[in-house]
This record gives C-alpha cells, sequence and structure tokens, in this order.
C-alpha cells in the first residue's frame, strides 16, 4: 500500500474549500481549518483534517449547531454545540 503526501497548503486549501461549501463564511472556514492543521501537526490526529467528513455529517444531520459570537483581539468565542463532540 502506498502512501499519498500532501503540502500543509494543499490540506489548507481543500479544508477552507470544503467548509465555505458546509455554509461557513470565508473567515469562519480558515479558523476552523488552523484548528484542524494545528492538531494534525501537534500529532493530535484524532482531532485533525481527518473530521471534516464527519462534522459535514453532523451539520447535514442538523445534530451540530454553530455561529461565532464573539471576535476578540486574541481569541475567538464559539458556540458550537456538539461540534468536534460527536
Amino acid at each position: 500500500m502506498s502512501t499519498i503526501r500532501y503540502s500543509c497548503e494543499q490540506l489548507e486549501r481543500f479544508c477552507c474549500d470544503a467548509f465555505e461549501k458546509f455554509g461557513f463564511t470565508k473567515e469562519e472556514a480558515a479558523q476552523i481549518t488552523d484548528v484542524l492543521l494545528l492538531a494534525d501537526m501537534y500529532g493530535i490526529t484524532s482531532h485533525g483534517t481527518h473530521r471534516l467528513v464527519r462534522y459535514r455529517n453532523s451539520i447535514k444531520r442538523g445534530s451540530v449547531a454553530y455561529h461565532f459570537i464573539t471576535d476578540f483581539e486574541s481569541f475567538t468565542f464559539h458556540d458550537c454545540r456538539n461540534f468536534g463532540s460527536t
């Protein structure tokens, strides 16, 4: 079995495009993608980009409620019921 490798930039573009198609704004998609890629880069693959399909399915089923509430200079507070825990 061969391994296919993608650059971080390729994964970033793919994930951002996917999250925009899921209904997120460009900025929201970029923030979510940053978190997933960071998890991958730290070796926490259980919370990385492989969750993309799970998130899509949860959003499509309506089992995930999300909206960005407050954006501060150093962090963003998100109300994401079940986002990442399903």
